[in-house]
């Protein structure tokens, strides 16, 4: 009846986007928390070097 909807609301699509989305949110987490990580050490050499 709404092949427009039926495409948009394809389970399959559905779960690309999904994984694309969870993967988009991993790899944001983990460079985040690098980044974290490497501004944490960088602070901790510049007031071990002073």
């Amino acid at each position: 009846m709404y092949p427009l909807l039926e495409k948009s609301f394809n389970p399959l699509v559905i779960l690309v986007m999904m994984e694309r989305i969870n993967i988009y949110f991993v790899l944001n987490i983990v460079f985040s928390l690098g980044y974290k990580n490497a501004i944490t050490k960088n602070k901790n050499e510049k007031y071990v070097g002073k």
